[in-house]
């Protein structure tokens, strides 16, 4: 069986173990504006630089103290601040501080990533090929709740443990970072038990090198993990790079719940919201939008998640059985400073 084994967004920072460089155009691109922040005796995450000025993208949960310090170009030392934390996606933005960009001009988000086309990964071990898979796929971010579109992506790797890597698409681009990867349930309850018995015996130290040497050496299995949709991800990173460092999320001021047929119910409509000026109200069955229909409340959080602020949305929807339509613009989710 296998199952989803970590929320979104999560960074899994693993021991760092040999593995042979990755000779690829995309890496070359790259590899010089990926960060390395530094944790206890191990790498806590990567971030990547998104501009010439020193700023860099990285999960919220990769920073484990402060000051934040961490590693560019492998050995390159330096020293961060928080700047800004996205609460809706636990992304994070950091600024080196004294930082000289040279030449260095940071990445761009890609967005036409097609099926079955090649990618790579940074992970906290190295480079490792990979494929993008889909971006139909639905997830729920943590704490937020909020369900969002994900990107599905196979890596060619048995490491497993991926959360936080950078996806790179072969021009270089930013495709994603990881988040939640699949795994069987014994690998979980492994990774729920505190690592096992509290004394090992040789025996149990002879299979774990064993194992330890199949994946690192030989053919490689596929790992499967997520990241949030490429649209989600440049709506953070234009966030994160304007004046005031804050990602506009789509907001209409609904809330819904799943009904005894197909469509959204109205649980409540949110006070001075775009909906309360012209939408539905509590008991309305939403059952189209924008000219597609909607199955159920996690098909429209995805659609609505997807759409941006000032787009003006149209909602068919039945109240006491009457076919009714609205035009909502959409606005911008309420953040705390």
């Amino acid at each position: 069986m296998l199952f989803l084994a970590a929320s979104l967004g999560l960074a899994i920072a693993l021991p760092c173990q040999q593995q042979a460089a990755l000779e690829h155009p995309a890496w070359a691109k790259v590899k010089q504006s990926v960060l390395k922040i530094d944790g206890i005796g191990q790498v806590s995450g990567l971030g990547i630089l998104i501009d010439g000025n020193g700023n860099f993208l990285i999960h919220r949960s990769a920073i484990m103290a402060q000051p934040i310090l961490g590693r560019v170009n492998e050995s390159e030392a330096v020293v961060l601040t928080l700047v800004a934390i996205d609460e809706q996606t636990q992304l994070a933005l950091l600024h080196a501080e004294n930082w000289l960009s040279k030449g260095r001009t940071g990445v761009r988000v890609a967005l036409n990533t097609v099926a079955g086309s090649s990618l790579i990964a940074a992970t906290a071990q190295g480079p490792v090929r990979g494929e993008f898979v889909s971006d139909q796929k639905v997830g729920q971010m943590r704490p937020s709740l909020r369900y969002a579109p994900l990107s599905e992506i196979r890596l060619e790797s048995n490491l497993g443990k991926v959360g936080g890597a950078l996806v790179f698409d072969n021009d270089g681009a930013l495709v994603g970072l990881l988040g939640a990867t699949l795994t069987t349930d014994a690998d979980a309850r492994t990774a729920g038990s505190g690592g096992g018995p509290d004394v090992a015996t040789k025996s149990d130290a002879l299979a774990s090198s064993k194992k330890l040497e199949e994946k690192l050496f030989g053919p490689q299995g596929m790992t499967v993990a997520y990241s949030l949709g490429p649209s989600v991800l440049k709506r953070v990173v234009d966030g994160f790079l304007s004046q005031d460092h804050k990602v506009k999320h789509p907001n209409i001021g609904l809330f819904f719940k799943d009904a005894a047929q197909p469509g959204a119910l109205v649980e409540a409509v949110m006070k001075d919201s775009p909906s309360e000026q012209s939408g539905p109200r509590i008991g309305d069955l939403i059952v189209e939008f924008n000219g597609e229909p909607v199955r159920g409340p996690v098909d429209l959080a995805v659609k609505l998640f997807k759409r941006n602020t000032g787009d003006v949305l149209t909602v068919k929807y039945l109240r006491n059985g009457e076919e009714r339509v609205a035009s909502i613009k959409v606005g911008i989710q309420a953040v705390s400073d």
